[in-house]
């Protein structure tokens, strides 16, 4: 018995080291490569909106309090260009909603509040990717600046605050890594 456990741990030995070789250049060949020889390419988001509560001030009634919204779906799209090696550039389109759930005013309870805010964001990154792999993982860094429209409305069932509408544009940027 012993000689026969010996001889099926060499048999496995063999196997495993068989499959090693077979995968070895499959692994050491970064599967980036091929990106990196494509200058131009597409990436897409998708996502969970979450924010958290927050604090208002209504002016003409006056009233102020918190409001809470609930979760919502976003995504976005990036069309990008490898300019070397280390260094891309890419414009990005985003969309993003959330819905209003509940207002608290200061002094008169907590009311139901329907109406949400979508926001369009255009940007514009920059990325560098390092110059360094650790088991087909490369560090990047990116930075990107753009616009942000924001469009909301306000459904207070409680008609305490009326009915209220409205578009904004603002600065939008980022900053992150991976």
């Amino acid at each position: 018995t012993m000689n026969a456990s010996l001889n099926w741990g060499s048999r496995l030995s063999r196997a495993l080291a068989a499959a090693a070789l077979v995968t070895a250049p499959l692994i050491a060949t970064p599967p980036a490569a091929h990106a990196q020889s494509s200058r131009l390419y597409f990436a897409g988001y998708f996502g969970l909106n979450t924010i958290r509560d927050g604090d208002f001030v209504e002016t003409s009634t006056p009233m102020d309090g918190t409001y809470s919204y609930d979760s919502n779906y976003s995504f976005a799209g990036a069309l990008g260009l490898r300019l070397t090696r280390q260094w891309r550039i890419e414009g990005e389109v985003s969309w993003r909603r959330i819905d209003l759930n509940k207002a608290a005013y200061t002094g008169n309870g907590t009311f139901d509040m329907g109406g949400d805010v979508s926001t369009w964001i255009y940007m514009l990154n920059g990325y560098y990717d390092f110059d360094f792999k650790w088991r087909n993982i490369q560090p990047f860094v990116t930075a990107g600046l753009g616009v942000a429209r924001h469009d909301g409305t306000l459904d207070d069932t409680s008609t305490l605050v009326p009915d209220a509408s409205g578009t904004d544009w603002r600065l939008a940027w980022q900053a992150g890594g991976g």
